[in-house]
């Protein structure tokens, strides 16, 4: 796409904040442990770990999550056993017991 003479670019914006809305458009359930901890993420981890992680995958008991680098990944995982009891407070049947991590 290009930009018009005069404009900024605009910065990127992340699809996991935009998936919710599309699927309530599309007549989807919104309520599964997944999108609400993907809504959820930024308030579990805090905005700026969330501005370089998301989780990607909630499979049983392993929630899987993206890091934009192996330092935040490194982060993420120290802090693992915090971030895994948060989300117990959030989804207190559906909530994981094991983190994975994938930089990318």
């Amino acid at each position: 796409m290009r930009r018009r003479r005069g404009q900024k670019p605009k910065d990127p914006e992340r699809l996991g904040g935009k998936v919710h809305g599309v699927l309530t458009d599309l007549g989807y359930d919104t309520s599964t442990p997944g999108l609400v901890l993907a809504r959820a993420w930024p308030e579990i981890v805090g905005e700026e770990v969330a501005a370089h992680s998301e989780p990607i995958d909630l499979r049983g008991d392993q929630l899987e999550v993206r890091a934009d680098s192996s330092a935040w990944s490194q982060y993420l995982q120290i802090h693992r056993d915090e971030i895994l009891g948060r989300i117990a407070e959030r989804l207190p049947q559906d909530a994981p017991t094991r983190m994975r991590m994938r930089v990318g």
